[in-house]
């Protein structure tokens, strides 16, 4: 019998001789018999082995020497050559001791090795290690798949190349711990576009490194000798590169990283052919990672980015890079010649034509061929699998009654047989016309639905564009966009729509929910507005065009449910219990195995994507304390989810002060543990809005939080006590963008931003300020903050570099403590805190006041315990309530404004939805109506308002109409403060009521 090392020769043998995969197995086979009849399993393993290393796997030439079969390496092993050996010393003179040692621990009793070599098992230790390094250099980097120690890839054909997991686009971490889970295979992949949740991939398989591109980076990535050259004709035509990261793939190419201050997205071969660009949403391999070739990728000498710095692209590179990006169109491949031709000896008529041909009148053709082609029209419009039934008739009729020189038209073509045969050619032939479209429409990813799935009969796709299908012409209705999913509420009982992706005209990826409302009002309601503002391309025009555009969108059926909230915040069911949480950049926080909820589009803050790590954030945050208005505005960044737990209305502070204070920073701290603090691609808006549309901007906010700044820049100023209350309210008076007054909630924590003081602002604009309104945001005064070191204040700028971290990983961390489970502790906790505030004796309204410092006190804590904040943020609140109490606000309070201002926001509350016109009130009869509003008054039902508080308001029936007698709001019917019958307009008769004075209110 043949030993080991002459089962290698064998195998070597047969491989020098050129034998393909059949072969080598067929040879080995042979010369073994009487191996395989002696010793069974092991030499069975081994032939295996061997066999299993020839098939898809690349034998690197400088595999090291083996001197023995049994107990060594497979022969294909990519981890037993000189090259795998060259990256493993390279790695000991590059990383940190304690990183390796780090790694070893991590995987120990994970990862189990095979035989007495570096194989799989020691290469993962070594990309942990490696990754442990990129997290210290702020590189967001994944586990990527890799390859098994007989060559072959670790999943899928891609997977070497790709990272691990779903949504990975947004996953990038410098989190050591986050790193060492993902190399143990510890935890749960996030939900994939179907919903599935997968396990972490296990820590016996394979790991190579991904560095996830984040905002303000870019690589360029050069495919082969094609890309190389035209690179250098680029250099050579704008000028050279400079000095920056530079690595070079395991097969020889190489990726080029810069800063960039452009928007960058990825595209391939836009920029030049065989020039591909990683931008926000893309990754490259790196070091030390292996190749299909054998080969590992690694960093050019001098060129790693612990040995020099990454350099801003050039302007030239930079502007050809955004180009691209601008032109980026999905890659199609549509086939010359459409859907098929038509059948021989026709001229594409339309099935009417076609039907008028038959028979041997003028113009006549007979008919054999205009049968068949009218068959052949009807199928083209309806589908090849629609009912004949009635086309048969039709034919049937039409040629019984055809002038015919003789007696066929009876005897031959209107027979059955001859009908049903012929009808059922057209049908193969539109069927298989029908497949060659599908060939012709572009793979989506798997984000997305297959386009045959939602396509509707009657529509076809040519390109990059869906048209009508016509009996003669085919009508282009719009650009090709990608469906998502179909989206409804909660409970699936309403909010029925479409989600639609598409790529427009600046290259901007557009993801929209066409509300089913809006698609079934006369003209598509705003919905072909909001798409052509968008910059869809629409090739219709007219009405009548307009109208099967809209028909497409009505009739798009996608197969998958998507359950769609129209707020950010805490998502609950229809008993009240908490499911997860939806941050305003759309991502979903689960509770338990909850199943994935999507954002509404229109609550959907621009910009998606967290940049930097959350160590930054920290860092960023560290330089709070420098002044107490700032560590106040980290803990209202918390404040959101807290408020939610607690059950409050919306609230937030008034910030003011000179503008030299750093009042904004405060806002941007709060805004920036969330999303973006730049004006309008995030939570933070520039306030030259006007009520109704900040009522929007709410929703953006809703249970995290949201910034208004320079009051100064609104519209119309005087509206500012209007806004206020409506956003105390919480809920919108407005059917914007597809929603109804019953269904637009918000419940955002504010924060607003202005030199003056908030009674001075309003009353300046010719307003009436309402004591009530510093209840709900009271102000505090930075003018006794102190100014600091450029040094200190560029820490604080770091904001603008590291958000979208700490908000969604304060609400992990509530969850996995109970919290939205059960908020009690947190009431108990909020109660005592206010107390703590506001001391002993105080009156009701500077109470309720402090109610909102407690509430960022103990976000704050809350936050410092998740060991997001290292700082302790009671003492700065309490000084931020004690510059409160010295405003004129404060000092103002009365006793009755408390409950006259709880009125204006129920009022707020109840526009359009309790309380409807006087004119509208016998149309109302059907709904449950607690009031009527006049042009002069308020007509309330007096039994509605026996107890206030099932409506938000703390205060009595008797003491509100005490309140409201103080103002001179309540018209009185003699002695009475209420009217017994209603008034002649509202056409109701009886009905015990009390009249408020609408002047008096002044809302």
């Amino acid at each position: 019998m043949p030993d080991g090392s002459n089962i290698e020769l064998i195998a070597d043998a047969f491989i020098a001789a050129g034998l393909d995969d059949k072969q080598l197995e067929a040879g080995l086979a042979d010369d073994m018999v009487e191996a395989t009849e002696t010793i069974s399993t092991p030499f069975d393993e081994a032939r295996a082995e061997v066999a299993a290393a020839r098939r898809g796997a690349v034998t690197p030439f400088d595999r090291l020497a083996v001197a023995s079969f049994f107990g060594a390496p497979p022969r294909g092993s990519m981890y037993h050559t000189k090259r795998a050996e060259s990256a493993r010393q390279r790695a000991q003179s590059v990383l940190p001791e304690e990183h390796l040692t780090k790694a070893q621990q991590a995987l120990e009793g994970k990862v189990v090795r095979s035989g007495e070599y570096a194989d799989s098992a020691d290469h993962n230790v070594m990309t942990l290690a490696y990754s442990y390094l990129y997290a210290d250099l702020e590189m967001p980097v994944l586990d990527g798949g890799g390859f098994f120690n007989d060559g072959s890839p670790c999943g899928h054909v891609n997977a070497p190349k790709k990272p691990r997991g779903a949504r990975w686009q947004g996953r990038g971490t410098t989190d050591h711990d986050q790193l060492t889970e993902y190399w143990r295979g510890e935890g749960e992949y996030p939900p994939d576009p179907k919903g599935a949740v997968y396990p972490v991939a296990g820590p016996h398989l394979p790991r190579n490194i991904c560095f996830i591109v984040p905002k303000g980076f870019m690589v360029v990535d050069l495919d082969g000798a094609r890309g190389d050259a035209e690179f250098k004709r680029l250099i050579e035509e704008n000028g050279e590169l400079p000095q920056t990261w530079t690595s070079i793939s395991g097969s020889g190419g190489r990726h080029y990283v810069f800063r960039t201050n452009k928007d960058i997205r990825n595209t391939a071969s836009a920029m030049a052919d065989k020039i591909d660009i990683r931008g926000v949403g893309g990754q490259i391999v790196v070091e030390p990672s292996l190749h299909k070739s054998g080969g590992f990728y690694r960093w050019a000498d001098g060129l790693a980015p612990w040995e020099c710095e990454v350099a801003n692209a050039p302007e030239w590179l930079e502007n050809l890079a955004y180009e691209a990006t601008k032109s980026r169109k999905k890659v199609s491949k549509t086939k010359k010649g459409g859907r098929g031709q038509k059948p021989k000896g026709q001229a594409g008529l339309g099935f009417e034509a076609y039907m008028d041909s038959i028979g041997d009148h003028d113009g006549g053709v007979g008919f054999h061929a205009p049968i068949y082609s009218a068959a052949c029209s009807w199928f083209s419009v309806n589908g090849s699998d629609a009912d004949a039934s009635d086309l048969f008739d039709i034919l049937q009729q039409r040629i019984l009654d055809a002038v015919c020189d003789d007696n066929r038209n009876v005897d031959r073509y209107a027979t059955d047989e001859y009908l049903e045969e012929r009808i059922e050619d057209a049908r193969a032939f539109i069927e298989e016309a029908e497949a060659e479209e599908k060939a012709d429409i572009p793979g989506v990813a798997d984000e997305f639905e297959p386009i045959t799935d939602w396509l509707p009969k009657g529509y076809k796709v040519r390109g990059e564009t869906i048209y009508l299908k016509g009996e003669e012409n085919d009508t282009p209705l719009c650009q090709l966009f990608n469906v998502i999913g179909r989206n409804a509420n909660e409970d699936a009982s309403s909010g029925a729509g479409v989600i639609i992706n598409f790529t427009n005209r600046n290259g901007e990826d557009i993801t929209m929910t066409l509300d089913r409302r809006e698609i079934m009002k006369e003209g598509g309601g705003e919905i072909l507005d909001t798409l052509a503002d968008a910059d869809m391309l629409i090739y219709v025009r007219d009405r009548k065009g307009k109208g099967h555009l809209l028909d497409l969108f009505h009739r798009v059926s996608p197969k998958r449910l998507i359950t769609t909230i129209k707020r950010p915040g805490w998502v609950r069911d229809r008993s009240g219990a908490i499911n997860g949480f939806l941050c305003p950049t759309g991502e979903f926080i689960p509770v338990g195995d909850a199943s994935q909820r999507l954002l509404h589009a229109n609550a959907t803050v621009k910009d998606t994507q967290p940049l930097g790590t959350l160590g930054g954030w920290q860092e960023a945050a560290s330089a709070a304390p420098e002044n107490f208005y700032w560590a106040t505005g980290v803990a209202s960044g918390f404040a959101g989810p807290v408020m939610g737990l607690l059950g409050l209305r919306p609230c937030g502070l008034f910030i003011t002060g000179d503008s030299s204070m750093g009042k904004t920073s405060a806002s941007h701290y709060a805004i920036s543990a969330w999303t973006s603090p730049l004006p309008k691609q995030g939570n933070f808006f520039t306030l030259n809005s006007t009520p109704n549309a900040v009522e929007d901007l709410a929703v953006y906010g809703s249970e995290t939080v949201v910034g208004l700044d320079e009051l100064g820049a609104m519209q119309r100023p005087g509206d500012l006590a209007a806004m206020l209350f409506g956003l105390e309210s919480g809920v919108s008076k407005s059917r914007k963008r597809g929603y109804g007054p019953e269904d637009l909630e918000f419940a955002p924590f504010v924060i607003l931003t202005y030199e003056r003081g908030l009674r001075e602002f309003i009353t300046a604009a010719g307003g009436t300020y309402n004591n009530g309104l510093s209840v709900r945001f009271p102000t505090v005064n930075a003018s006794e903050g102190k100014k600091v070191s450029r040094e200190v204040f560029d820490k604080v700028e770091g904001v603008h570099k590291h958000f979208g971290h700490a908000g969604p990983a304060f609400v992990r961390w509530l969850i996995s403590e109970g919290y939205a489970a059960n908020p009690v502790p947190l009431k108990e906790r909020h109660s005592k805190l206010v107390q703590m505030i506001v001391g002993k004796n105080a009156g009701q309204q500077i109470t309720r006041a402090a109610r909102v410092f407690a509430l960022v006190a103990l976000s704050g804590e809350l936050a410092k315990e998740a060991g997001l904040i290292d700082f302790d943020v009671l003492p700065h609140v309490k000084e931020a309530f004690k510059t409160f109490r010295a405003t004129d606000e404060a000092r103002a309070f009365t006793g009755g404004g408390g409950a006259v201002d709880e009125f204006r926001s129920f009022l707020a509350s109840q526009m359009g939805v309790g309380i409807v016109p006087v004119e509208d009130a016998t149309a109302e009869r059907n709904r449950t109506v607690i009031g009527w509003q006049s042009s002069t008054h308020y007509i309330l039902n007096w039994e509605a308002l026996a107890d206030p508080r099932k409506y938000g308001m703390s205060c009595t029936r008797t003491e509100l109409v005490k309140a409201l007698k103080e103002i001179g709001a309540v018209e009185t019917q003699g002695k009475n403060n209420y009217w017994t019958k209603l008034p002649d307009e509202i056409g109701l008769g009886k009905l015990n009521n009390i009249r408020v004075l609408r002047e008096k209110l002044e809302i």
